[in-house]
């Protein structure tokens, strides 16, 4: 059992995540190159981050030693964390394009709760006391679940529910609902992943979900792009 998880996990992170990790490298080279403002640096930084957790995750998977390995697992955690605030903050100016200091006080506060949270004692452990799979207590998973409800779902619901009332065209409000869809696949997701490293024990899910994120990641990044890909020409 324990070699099944090891390997499971070295398959994800080596051949799913991998490839991850290109496509959203990739999508932040088309964002910047066909635009530099406002909303293509948030967006971008949203992809950006989530690539660098990837590629942090790979390193603490092949460099298995602690307390380093913790380490790198931990900042690779905390940078996909803190890409959903920059995605939040994508959101909040492609709704109110004046409101640029508000998300940047919004964005401030979430990193530092978010690096106390990703800090919490004994919130996740990576070692040899458990055989090098990533294991996220109980604590951690609930108060995660708390703050990523709070801090990112609530936020986004709200926005999009106001860009979508406000907005009259339909091709318009198409566009905003595949941006929604995006959004609300990554949202799931990052559950599912506390979910993947909070129960161990659940083996069918691990299979599942292995399956899935090579899906739905690359899925909701490329809806969240074409749906907005207009406004950050602009």
């Amino acid at each position: 059992m324990i070699f099944q998880e090891l390997a499971l996990r070295m398959f994800l992170v080596y051949s799913i995540q991998s490839i991850l990790l290109g496509i959203f490298v990739f999508f932040v080279v088309i964002i910047l190159r066909r635009n530099r403002s406002l909303l293509s640096f948030l967006l971008s930084s949203y992809f950006g981050l989530c690539a660098v957790g990837f590629f942090l995750d790979a390193i603490a998977t092949g460099y298995r030693v602690t307390p380093l390995s913790l380490t790198f697992y931990i900042a690779a955690v905390y940078a996909i964390y803190l890409s959903l605030g920059f995605l939040v903050f994508f959101t909040l100016i492609l709704v109110y394009m004046g409101a640029w200091k508000y998300g940047l006080l919004y964005i401030c506060v979430y990193a530092v709760l978010s690096l106390v949270l990703n800090l919490m004692p004994n919130g996740m452990q990576y070692s040899a006391s458990t055989n090098w799979i990533p294991v996220w207590s109980i604590e951690f998973f609930v108060w995660g679940v708390i703050f990523f409800s709070f801090f990112v779902v609530a936020p986004e619901c709200l926005l999009f529910f106001k860009m979508y009332k406000t907005s009259q065209h339909t091709i318009v409000k198409k566009k905003i609902g595949m941006v929604l869809t995006g959004i609300t696949i990554q949202l799931a997701s990052i559950y599912l992943i506390g979910i993947y490293n909070a129960f161990l024990e659940n083996a069918v899910f691990h299979g599942v979900w292995s399956v899935l994120t090579f899906i739905l990641c690359p899925l909701s990044g490329l809806m969240i792009y074409l749906g907005i890909r207009k406004e950050i020409s602009k």
